[in-house]
């Protein structure tokens, strides 16, 4: 019984909350077709609302049944159609000029069906591509600056369908012709009420009450007038008078072949900027829907629903849409987001599409043009009012300038001036980015190559002559013009020793431009003139292809040195510093004279190891540890790729000997990376010593205590100094 009654309550959510959304579908629906059946195109008004609502039912049963999520609701939407009315509008006036407006109609009708289909396909192979988060991209303030623009364009078409005036800025005053104040006011009324409305309260049911509301106010104070149905559709008050048929004309594609293809192409930026426009749009949508149902969509099949649902569409002549939002939260507030909603809302939409919808021609366009008012002013008071209080200002000064150039030149012009814009707004915030994630010398950053204390003390000394860039993020001529002024700087402090390497680590760069290259070369003279060695570390292969192609051979050039990693790039700056130093003798070992390898034969054992031997195997006991005499071995794990290292030791130091306190299993193996004479020390053999010689055993811990305590302050100053 309880199922039964579940089910009955979920079916009658389901038809209640379809009933609602089709009634919605059909009201944003004749908005949509009076943004693209404008000007010229009005008396066409009720075949623009026929491709609409069709283009509606498509969509709300294919992306109901495609979705990721079973609630969404997807409706052709004001932002495609304001641009699309740009297209249908410049293509009716230039075909009217060598044909009627009767013959010219079926053209612009393929068109729009045109227009939709390639929209579609656009999603669905960026879907397919998976640039879904395509959207992150794109700079903030130009998204704000499109959508305050489209809200002009919005504010433009409430203002057309009230008064049959074009609302611009150099000529305001147009619109107030006549008795075209009293429908503006009638307009205006009903749009503020909307705005300040939905400013106070979020209930999914106020916009629809408020327009109910509004029809009925207007009908009582025509009765109260004395107006009939018949008077007000004279005056303009009405969108009628509609034939008495079926609104939905499909395009004629069969007329493709006498199509005008230049004509249409000549509207290409048009055609791109409704392409890119409803692709923010959709991806902005699904976005705010996530976080008002609280769960995640996959933003890639949603691009591919939807475009499959645009492409079907648009064969039947329907205009672009994506995901209504409003919609969408309406049918899971109703307790309805389930897959039958969207389809039988879709059913719903259908049947008064094919039954004929000439009640329409009744319905008053004061609360039409208040409702696109009302939709343009949200967007301006979004942008631009509470964007004056979120937004940086220079982000909101973008904005500004985008909604300027919209209003005084197009929306067109708006568009290409918020593109250079946001790419300088990005370049100069971009720049004011530290590209140098660390700045260091190799007196604080040492390679990993475990050097004797006599040959450390040295590199301490004299490591200021290595400056380390350690460089991040996209490398182009913003910043990497600031690099070279800190170079320019470094080369020039009479404070610090000459510099004799520069050293720049390329591993978290993820890009270079070919502005980058104009840089280098400035650096390379520098390096000419002032005598230091540049070596580039972890440069990427598409960076160093960008150099050469450039013509600069970097193997070929004598002050340019690359290294694969940081690491082996500090060893050769280290070795540099140390070329007068070679076959020093253990007198700069970790361990002193007293401790020297003829007093600790007694209780060592001398080991000779060829390339490729190990010492110590990972996994093994730690019973042991090598003092090395010559030649050099490497710390590696089991499976690393080869020149992979985790430190390397060279005459006249310590391995194993942590591992050999603290016992257990050896972390990691030690192979001799050439042949390699040491000394092996053993738990046996200290602890023989203890009882032999215990002052020499004490000496011994001292020294290895002092030598583990010396490093571990060295590896705590570097962290200070990277953190």
């Amino acid at each position: 019984m309880n199922n039964t009654a579940s089910g009955a309550a979920r079916l009658a959510a389901v038809v209640s909350a379809a009933a609602v959304i089709a009634l919605s579908a059909v009201v944003s629906g004749i908005g949509v077709a009076a943004l693209i059946f404008t000007g010229p195109l009005q008396p066409f008004l009720f075949v623009g609302i026929g491709i609409v609502l069709f283009g509606a039912a498509v969509m709300l049963i294919v992306v109901a049944l495609k979705s990721s999520y079973p609630g969404t609701i997807s409706l052709p939407q004001e932002v495609p159609a304001v641009i699309l009315g740009l297209l249908a509008t410049a293509m009716f006036v230039d075909l009217t000029t060598v044909m009627s407006a009767e013959d010219a109609l079926p053209f612009v009708l393929l068109a729009i069906a045109f227009a939709t289909i390639i929209t579609g396909t656009t999603y669905w192979v960026l879907g397919r591509l998976r640039m879904g988060e395509l959207i992150r991209f794109i700079p903030y303030p130009m998204i704000g600056g499109v959508l305050a623009g489209l809200g002009w364009l919005l504010v433009q078409g409430g203002v057309m369908v009230l008064t049959g005036e074009v609302l611009s800025v150099s000529d305001w005053a147009m619109p107030l012709q006549g008795d075209n104040p009293l429908r503006l006011a009638a307009g205006l009324a009903v749009g503020a009420s909307l705005l300040v409305l939905t400013t106070r309260h979020t209930h999914f049911l106020l916009i629809p009450g408020v327009l109910v509301i509004s029809i009925a106010a207007f009908y009582a104070i025509a009765v109260i007038a004395g107006l009939t149905a018949t008077e007000l559709s004279g005056a303009g008050w009405l969108l009628g008078p509609f034939p008495d048929r079926g609104a939905w004309a499909p395009p004629l594609f069969a007329a493709s072949a006498e199509f005008d293809w230049e004509l249409f192409f000549r509207q290409l930026p048009v055609l791109a900027t409704l392409v890119l426009a409803s692709t923010i749009s959709i991806l902005l949508y699904a976005s705010g829907l996530e976080l008002g149902v609280r769960r995640d969509l996959d933003l890639n099949h949603e691009l591919r629903s939807c475009g499959a649902a645009n492409v079907i569409a648009g064969v039947g002549g329907g205009v672009p849409g994506f995901h209504s939002m409003g919609d969408s939260l309406l049918a899971h507030a109703m307790g309805a987001p389930y897959r039958a909603t969207g389809v039988l809302a879709g059913v719903f939409v259908a049947a008064g599409l094919f039954g004929g919808f000439s009640a329409l021609a009744y319905f008053p366009r004061p609360v039409l043009g208040g409702l696109l008012l009302y939709l343009g002013l949200s967007l301006l008071r979004e942008w631009i009012v509470d964007g004056y209080r979120k937004l940086p200002k220079g982000d909101w000064l973008v904005v500004l300038l985008i909604l300027g150039v919209s209003g005084w030149f197009g929306f067109l012009a708006g568009i290409g001036v918020g593109v250079v814009a946001g790419m300088i707004l990005f370049t100069v915030n971009y720049s004011g980015v530290d590209v140098a994630k660390h700045e260091l010398s190799a007196a604080s950053l040492h390679s990993r190559v475990d050097r004797p204390p006599g040959e450390r003390a040295y590199l301490d000394r004299n490591g200021d002559s290595v400056h380390v860039l350690m460089l991040q993020g996209f490398v182009f001529f913003g910043t990497a013009n600031k690099v070279l002024d800190r170079i320019a700087m470094r080369v020039a402090d009479v404070s610090q020793p000459a510099l004799t390497h520069l050293c720049l680590d390329f591993q978290r760069v993820t890009g270079t431009d070919t502005s980058a290259v104009i840089t280098f070369r400035k650096l390379d003279q520098l390096a000419e003139t002032q005598g230091f060695e540049i070596v580039l570390t972890g440069l990427p292969d598409d960076a160093r292809v960008l150099f050469e192609d450039s013509g600069l051979e970097l193997d070929e050039n004598p002050r340019v040195t690359l290294e694969r990693d940081l690491d082996h790039g500090l060893e050769y700056c280290e070795r540099a510093l140390l070329r007068d130093r070679e076959g020093a003798d253990l007198a700069s070992a970790v361990l002193p004279p007293s401790l020297g390898p003829e007093v600790l034969e007694r209780y060592a054992e001398i080991c000779v190891f060829s390339p490729g031997d190990y010492l110590i195997e990972q996994g093994a006991p730690s019973d042991d540890m090598f003092m090395i005499l010559k030649g050099r071995v490497t710390v590696k794990l089991d499976g690393m790729a080869s020149g992979e290292r985790l430190r390397t030791y060279g005459p006249g130091t310590l391995v194993g000997e942590m591992a050999m306190y603290l016992g257990g299993r050896r972390s990691a193996s030690v192979v001799a990376e050439t042949s390699a004479r040491a000394m092996k020390l053993t738990l046996a053999g200290i602890r023989r010593m203890t009882t032999e010689e215990p002052q020499l055993a004490a000496e011994l811990h001292r020294t290895i205590a002092a030598a583990l305590a010396g490093r571990l302050a060295k590896n705590n100053e570097l962290l200070r100094l990277l953190a």
